[in-house]
């Protein structure tokens, strides 16, 4: 499953142009909030654990993780 940002208001987010090998979960949440914001299509959790250097199961955690933090963000976990 794809996810993106359900606000098409949302805030205008740049691209990360480098990722840090160890970062914390703020960062990791930060990075791939900003990916959202930076897509106009939906991505895979799967595209942002291979950009991340993560688990497929990062992102999925990472975006429950920002859902609970009232970002508006639609799609859901997935068999593929």
């Amino acid at each position: 499953m794809a996810y993106k940002l359900s606000s098409p208001g949302g805030p205008v987010c740049d691209k990360p142009t480098s990722i840090l090998v160890f970062m914390s979960r703020s960062e990791r949440l930060l990075i791939l909030f900003q990916g959202l914001c930076a897509h106009c299509q939906p991505v895979s959790a799967q595209a942002f654990a291979n950009e991340l250097g993560v688990s497929i199961r990062t992102p999925y955690r990472d975006i429950v993780r920002l859902q609970g933090r009232e970002a508006m963000i639609e799609g859901e976990a997935s068999v593929d």
